[in-house]
């Protein structure tokens, strides 16, 4: 059954635009000869504005904004309207994350471009004061808490696979350790007043554990593996009480909203959606209060725990301003009088205003991608599809208005693939597919995330079998009457039969490779990016096997007989391949080494089915350099236009 159309209309025009200057910095895409190289330019390059941030008395915002020139970190001071930092970052840099640590001084995480062509986290950290002064390197650490007022913030490295945490004084740039984990690769929480009390980590057989610390002794609170219900510290709710995700309380397995009482050592469920997963909580200034809690089952959704907060007010306010957009509030004074707030959608790539608690005032401050600002895109449709064993299924269809129905397909299938879910909203390549004339299935087969640990946890050990029942499927759904979602004539389908081809990254490339294996006749074509064909090759080469949490994972999730794995290999079946193929790798992809991608295409060329093939050089497992995303995509459109022309 197709889910509701979401009604569409005009964005409400705001009174006045600030920092206008800013916008005029950010060149639109160069026109290319080509049309589909231009739309390729336009869709897949990253947004002109990226992250914004009012500092806590709310004179100055930060912004860090992208260009054909390179990426830059501007700061305007309000006061004055005047422009006091313009710091060039070039090409070979970018910004990950950037707050405010003083109500003068910002801190950023700068990453750089390394040989592998991909942008990696060199946990360096940086201030630079509003009012003009240079970037200055002040130490290393992914920040865990900004201690407001003491000019100090929690930072967590990794010296070993264990993890520490230090106390960085944001001025003088000193730093000393203050805690250190009790279990590899922990993540830490700390208690309203900056001390550290928990530790999430894992255990050699790829269990979650938490402990929590009392002086300086570690004491084990939880240890749960991945396909069993549980709970974990989300963030500190004042004196001795902590935020909790959690799928434990009722019947169902969704994550909800819990709290822990550190002192009575219980646990509580505070509120749950009974089919997905909470996602997202809106706190105050503070950090220590929960606003909002917010869900996605089809489209985004929110549940406010302190009703009459001025944040609170203010999201609800614009979510019925707004009604067909996700609202987002990215960054509020410290008192909550001013909040910088993003309205995106589907077809709205995405918004920024300044918004005045107390006024309800609400000024448009930029748009993330001006050079689209008067486009009109395909619009995403939410589903609900019935597998083959009575499940229920959540995706998505995207289809513009001028494809023809039924019409010729696209499956894309979502990588992970466990945790890993398709959202609704913006999404370039989905629009780019959809721009071309294809419709948009996404699927989010059972193993994704978002919908509680049952359902993810249905998927483990289920590469190639139910997972893959569950593309299929939805496939086949999508060539049934009624699937179209036409009110008008509601016997359409929604895909030509003999017009779908099957594509992904990642595991997405694994599945879209072993479609027509397990469903012959029902794909034109499979395309795979960075991906993984050879599942005995992925138990002894690829980064996830280097420690014995990933071994275990692995065995966990995957099996480990060696017939077994090669039964659910492309590489073994690539016999049964009787449909096109296009394979793209990077050729420096440490997740997914380029040897699977070589040895599927060894083995095709033998089966007499040579796929068409493109390496990327410089690259890693993600496509990061924009020539080569180009270049990949301009391969796909061939290969699609090729053997489904959908004239």
């Amino acid at each position: 059954m197709t889910g509701p159309r979401r009604p569409r209309h005009a964005l409400p025009t705001c009174a006045r635009s600030l920092l206008v200057a800013l916008i005029a910095l950010l060149p639109a895409a160069g026109q290319a000869a080509d049309p589909l190289e231009a739309e390729m330019a336009l869709l897949l390059k990253p947004p002109n504005v990226e992250l914004v941030r009012i500092s806590p008395t709310g004179r100055y915002l930060a912004v860090t904004t992208y260009s054909d020139r390179g990426r830059r970190l501007l700061v305007h001071d309000r006061e004055k309207d005047t422009q006091t930092v313009n710091y060039d970052l070039a090409h070979e840099n970018a910004i990950s994350s950037m707050e405010w640590v003083t109500d003068n001084l910002i801190m950023v995480q700068q990453i750089r471009r390394n040989v592998l062509g991909g942008f990696f986290g060199s946990a360096e950290l940086f201030t630079i004061n509003a009012r003009g002064g240079r970037l200055k390197r002040i130490g290393r650490g992914e920040v865990i808490d900004i201690l407001d007022g003491k000019r100090a913030v929690l930072v967590s490295i990794s010296p070993d696979r264990f993890s520490e945490v230090q106390r960085l004084d944001v001025r003088g740039g000193s730093q000393r350790r203050v805690a250190r984990s009790p279990s590899p690769r922990a993540r830490f929480l700390p208690d309203a007043d900056g001390k550290i009390r928990f530790s999430i980590g894992e255990s050699a057989n790829a269990r979650q554990v938490i402990h929590v610390r009392e002086g300086r002794e570690w004491k084990l609170l939880a240890s749960t593996a991945l396909d069993e219900t549980g709970w974990e510290p989300w963030w500190f709710a004042g004196p001795g009480k902590y935020y909790t995700r959690t799928s434990e309380g009722d019947d169902a397995t969704t994550w909800g909203l819990g709290l822990y009482d550190l002192e009575t050592e219980t646990h509580t469920l505070l509120l749950r959606h009974p089919k997905t997963d909470v996602t997202d909580l809106l706190f105050d200034f503070s950090q220590q209060n929960v606003v909002a809690v917010g869900y996605e089952l089809h489209y985004p959704g929110w549940r406010y725990v302190n009703a009459k907060h001025p944040l609170a007010l203010l999201h609800g306010t614009l979510r019925k301003t707004f009604d067909t957009s996700t609202v987002r509030i990215v960054s509020t004074t410290r008192d909550h009088t001013l909040a910088v707030v993003e309205v995106s959608s589907d077809v709205n790539p995405g918004d920024l205003y300044l918004a005045n608690t107390a006024t309800r005032q609400l000024d448009k401050l930029y748009t993330r991608r001006p050079d689209l600002a008067d486009r009109t895109f395909a619009p995403m449709s939410a589903v609900e599809i019935t597998a083959r064993d009575g499940a229920t299924l959540y995706g998505y269809t995207t289809s513009h208005p001028e494809t023809p129905v039924p019409g010729p397909m696209v499956v894309l299938v979502h990588g992970g693939p466990y945790g890993i879910r398709d959202r609704w909203g913006f999404n370039g390549q989905v629009q780019l597919l959809a721009s071309r004339g294809y419709h948009v299935l996404q699927v989010n087969y059972r193993g994704s995330g978002g919908y509680g640990v049952d359902y993810m946890a249905a998927g483990f050990g289920e590469w190639g079998r139910l997972m893959q029942d569950d593309l299929t499927d939805a496939t086949r759904w999508a060539t049934e009457p009624g699937s179209a979602g036409s009110p008008e004539n509601p016997e359409l389908a929604l895909a030509q039969a003999d017009k779908i081809c099957i594509m992904g990254t990642s595991y997405g490339a694994y599945a879209a490779l072993m479609g027509p294996i397990k469903a012959p006749g029902l794909y034109r074509c499979a395309a795979g990016t960075s991906g993984v064909y050879d599942m005995t090759l992925m138990k002894a080469r690829g980064d996830v096997r280097r420690t014995r949490a990933g071994e275990a994972y692995l065995r966990h999730v995957i099996g480990q007989s060696k017939e077994a794995l090669e039964s659910i290999s492309p590489t073994y079946r690539a016999d049964e391949i009787k449909v096109p193929v296009l394979l793209i790798h990077g050729e420096q992809d440490f997740r997914a080494p380029i040897a699977h991608a070589n040895g599927l295409r060894r083995a095709l060329t033998a089966a007499g089915n040579p796929p068409t093939w493109r390496k990327l050089s410089g690259e890693g497992h993600e496509t990061s350099q924009l020539r080569n995303i180009l270049a990949s995509y301009a391969d796909t459109f061939r290969f699609l236009a090729e053997h489904l022309d959908n004239e």
